[in-house]
């Protein structure tokens, strides 16, 4: 029992510590109970913690509450991201469209995610010929120390992963082969910027045992699960929904990069439209889930966020 007013006679870390347990949307609500509440949900020290918790829990743990006031080090520099604002941000990453509308594509299977991985989508091929799926929305930036879009694919299987132009892309091809589109495919680790005959080497294969596969997949190899991600990087151009058209300023820094199993891979020069994920799944039985934020990234988005913005791997993918 608490005595001698409450809450109030708590102290501050104590609280902090109770509060730790609390969802986002849960410690949101309890800002609102009175104005103490208010007053310690409002540190950033909170939401820090409620942030790493949620997203970064596979990644070293953050220091305590009382570590935290006596000036621990961290990873990450703290000051500089804004950590509630974040939380939500990702807490409302959940698929707005009902799963079948989440994702193009006629000859693939979709669902959502089971509990431990909600707010994915899988998807598995069951047709003939490569079959291409598009995100519907646009990918939007998370607010990080500079505004990043970003998604993780489980890949279990030939694919290809990337950026288009649209929601809408032609069946039967892989992502990069068509104009307004880029590609990183797993079975050569190619990156295809618009062409079928475009492709330049640009990273390791993924979603197949890399000792057997072959270009094209011809000889079926065995399947490997791999996690690759694709970002945007808006750099100075900032991440409106209304971006800048080609070639004014700050399009220049503009880059689309690739990660795969945690680790950044390369990166592109983009056109400002390329904004919505695509990937193709190349035979019956490939599959993908796909995590556009609603679950822990395995690469570290917060950490490339605060490193200045990389060199371009390649040219420009138009």
């Amino acid at each position: 029992m608490v005595a001698h007013g409450g809450l109030q006679c708590l102290m501050e870390p104590l609280l902090l510590e109770v509060l730790d347990n609390l969802e986002a949307q849960d410690l949101l609500r309890s800002g609102s109970a009175s104005l103490l509440m208010q007053q310690v949900t409002a540190s950033p020290f909170l939401w820090f913690r409620t942030y790493c918790n949620c997203y970064r829990g596979h990644l070293s743990p953050p220091p305590s509450f009382s570590e935290l006031a006596a000036g621990a080090p961290t990873e990450l520099d703290i000051d500089r991201f804004a950590w509630r604002r974040m939380a939500c941000c990702r807490a409302r990453l959940a698929p707005s469209l009902p799963v079948e509308r989440c994702l193009s594509g006629d000859t693939v299977c979709r669902e959502m995610a089971p509990p431990e991985r909600a707010g994915m989508v899988d998807v598995e091929h069951n047709g003939c010929s490569p079959q291409s799926v598009v995100w519907q929305q646009p990918l939007a930036p998370l607010p990080l120390v500079r505004p990043i879009a970003y998604a993780e694919l489980y890949v279990h299987g030939g694919a290809s992963v990337g950026l288009v132009s649209g929601p809408a892309y032609r069946p039967g091809y892989h992502v990069g082969w068509l104009k307004g589109s880029l590609g990183y495919h797993g079975d050569d680790g190619t990156l295809f910027l618009g062409g079928p005959w475009s492709g330049a080497k640009f990273g390791p294969t993924f979603g197949l045992d890399p000792e057997l596969v072959v270009p094209n997949d011809r000889t079926n190899a065995p399947r490997k699960a791999d996690v690759v991600g694709v970002g945007i990087d808006f750099g100075d151009a900032g991440g409106s929904e209304h971006p800048r058209a080609e070639g004014e300023a700050g399009d220049a820094t503009r880059t689309a990069f690739f990660t795969k199993n945690g680790a950044l891979v390369g990166s592109v020069k983009v056109a400002c439209t390329m904004r919505f994920l695509a990937f193709a799944l190349h035979r019956r039985g490939d599959r993908a889930s796909v995590n556009m934020g609603t679950c822990r990234f395995l690469f570290d988005i917060e950490a490339y966020s605060q490193e200045p913005q990389p060199a371009s791997t390649l040219g420009k993918a138009s």
